[in-house]
């Protein structure tokens, strides 16, 4: 994937809600590494749908792919990109969950994202 069409698109989706531009995803620096969990990073979509269910919101473009998970504290949004074997994770960013708040640390809010999963499957009634 191209990083700029990935810079673009995660900087249109937040300037569409509200919030300011990621900082964490530059495409002129080229040498910062991507913010990645190891349990997320190569992951498909299924896998990311596994771990965090569905996403908010779900853009494709090119060779790759946001999701948008808004949580309760921070939106997580998940990039992909397609190298041949169809989409896998190849990055993490956050952004916070209204203007004018901090921006969240990445990790704490996938670690949200992984927690609202759960705890809705808990909530769900057994067969």
């Amino acid at each position: 994937m191209r990083r700029p069409a990935l810079s673009l698109l995660l900087g249109l989706l937040v300037l569409g809600a509200g919030g300011p531009a990621l900082a964490q995803v530059d495409a002129a620096d080229e040498d910062a590494p991507a913010v990645t969990d190891s349990h997320l990073s190569g992951l498909d979509a299924a896998g990311v749908r596994l771990r965090l269910g569905e996403p908010a919101l779900a853009r494709e473009e090119g060779a790759g792919a946001l999701w948008t998970y808004r949580l309760n504290r921070c939106v997580l949004f998940v990039a992909f990109a397609d190298d041949g074997a169809g989409l896998r994770v190849t990055a993490l960013s956050s952004g916070p969950r209204r203007h004018g708040e901090a921006q969240p640390e990445t990790l704490a809010c996938l670690r949200e994202a992984e927690a609202s999963r759960h705890a809705s499957a808990d909530a769900l009634p057994t067969p």
